[in-house]
């Protein structure tokens, strides 16, 4: 992985909004951290009412990182979404940590932001439904159905040997004597649609992907505990052929060797 080491900067923008950047992180398609003094993010209020993200970059930017100031202040309990910009327009993925205000933008494909003045984002207000249904027995079946196969799947990972991967239908199960800090894999022959859940989820770890790529970490460095059980689920276009790529590594960044056996 890219080591990226961090920087303080402050981007000062008009009185009249309250929000603000700080530590900010730009970097290239060479993973070289890019000259902040000519190379800026900054707010802007937008017609519609709300804020967006803008950039100034003399290169096209691989990859930014940078925390919100003031963001709970000026939104209160609002549930917020980012949407719009060059990130959705070129595939990036957004990360956002609601306890440090922390956000990280990245291609898991290696696609670039074009360089120039442009729009990062937008910031939106999501909209809560108040209405409530409630589940019917077929709903409660079904998830009854679905805890019943997440125990026989976490008892399957047990039965793994140790540092190992393996697929049990939709979930990724494993085994570890070692904590884990980090991973990344491919799904061989299968384009994925959703991956989540599972011990990354209850460990803390935020997980992207993208066509046939996984990654996971925590923003907090937390780690997943040795032991066993559901690394993740996925939902996918069909039945992946196994796993490769694997890279899995400590808390401290070292790699942990681990390989996949077919379930």
């Amino acid at each position: 992985m890219k080591k990226i080491l961090f920087l303080l900067y402050t981007c000062l923008i008009m009185p009249i909004l309250a929000l603000d950047l700080e530590q900010v992180i730009l970097v290239n398609k060479y993973a070289e951290e890019m000259d902040l003094t000519e190379n800026t993010l900054w707010f802007e209020f937008m017609k519609n009412g709300n804020y967006c993200v803008m950039y100034n970059s003399s290169e096209d930017l691989a990859g930014f990182q940078f925390n919100f100031k003031d963001l709970k202040q000026t939104y209160n309990d609002n549930s917020i979404v980012f949407r719009g910009g060059q990130t959705k327009k070129n595939g990036f993925t957004l990360k956002y940590n609601e306890k440090n205000n922390l956000i990280l933008g990245f291609s898991l494909e290696g696609k670039t932001l074009p360089a120039g003045i442009d729009t990062l984002f937008e910031i939106t207000v999501e909209k809560q439904i108040d209405s409530y249904k409630e589940a019917d027995i077929s709903e409660e079946l079904e998830e009854a159905l679905s805890i019943e196969k997440a125990i026989k799947d976490s008892e399957k990972g047990c039965e793994l040997p140790s540092n190992t991967l393996s697929i049990s239908e939709n979930s990724i199960i494993y085994n570890s004597k070692d904590d884990i800090g980090g991973f990344q894999f491919n799904l061989q022959d299968a384009l994925i649609s959703q991956a989540s859940g599972g011990d990354a989820e209850k460990s803390g770890f935020t997980t992207s992907f993208g066509k046939n790529v996984v990654l996971s970490f925590s923003f907090e460095g937390d780690v997943i505990p040795s032991g066993c059980g559901i690394l993740l689920t996925f939902e996918s276009d069909q039945a992946p052929s196994g796993i490769d790529n694997i890279v899995i590594s400590s808390i401290k960044g070292e790699p942990l060797n681990f390989r996949y056996i077919k379930d």
